[in-house]
């Protein structure tokens, strides 16, 4: 009986480990890369946004300088 017990709990354990659990491993490791790749891509373009709105203020405060400077002295761009 011990025997047939063995057989009924190893034989299932071993057709798991020889095909489904191989099946699964590489599922997750072809998956996973793809999560990460769209997870950098967000974060990317998060980054980037930030950095498209950081160029425009300061691209305003250039502008700003550059009105302050004619106001104060129109000929400050001939200087160099």
């Amino acid at each position: 009986m011990s025997v047939f017990v063995w057989l009924l709990l190893f034989v299932p354990l071993v057709i798991f480990v020889a095909f489904v659990l191989p099946i699964l491993i590489v599922m997750h490791y072809v998956v996973k890369p793809k999560q990460a790749a769209k997870q950098r891509a967000t974060a990317q373009s998060e980054e980037l946004g930030a950095l498209y709105q950081q160029i425009d203020r300061m691209a305003e405060r250039m502008l700003v300088i550059e009105e302050l400077l004619d106001d104060r002295d129109s000929h400050w761009r001939e200087e160099r």
